[in-house]
């Protein structure tokens, strides 16, 4: 957890720790913003990988954490309050941050 925790604050929305086998531009949350219990998170990539995906608030707490395949459309069930919430994605050694926007 802090590892984690000690990333969230010093990333940026598009800063990433090491070299990767995809980019930022090729990480997809989509609706976005969303009003659904769900949204649906796909990463283009030249192969087929694992990845761990954190979703945290805007304060930094935990709230889920998932496995996802890129190359995959992933829907991902998410019941939470209107907010900005991030989507931290690590592959390898390296960690990216996406935002979610949840409505009403």
């Amino acid at each position: 957890m802090l590892f984690w925790t000690a990333y969230t604050n010093s990333l940026r929305s598009n800063e990433s720790i090491s070299q990767s086998k995809f980019n930022f531009d090729s990480i997809l949350i989509y609706p976005n913003p969303t009003s659904m219990d769900y949204f649906n998170f796909y990463i283009a990539s030249e192969r087929s990988e694992i990845m761990n995906v954190r979703i945290i608030n805007m304060y930094g707490i935990f709230l889920k954490e998932i496995m996802i395949t890129s190359g995959d459309v992933n829907k991902i069930d998410f019941i939470a309050e209107n907010g900005i919430y991030f989507l931290l994605i690590q592959s390898g050694d390296k960690i990216y941050r996406k935002p979610l926007i949840k409505v009403s």
